[in-house]
């Protein structure tokens, strides 16, 4: 494999990492917005 191969697999398991963490973020704060309503 080549160097920039490599560079890219790199990049993009970080742009997946990345994005599946904005969606954990998105849905605590849906969650938490449901929590605060029903108070």
């Amino acid at each position: 494999m080549k160097k920039g191969e490599k560079m890219q697999k790199d990049k993009n398991r970080t742009v997946k990492i990345r994005f599946k963490l904005t969606k954990m973020q998105e849905t605590i704060d849906e969650m938490s917005k449901v929590v605060y309503n029903s108070n």
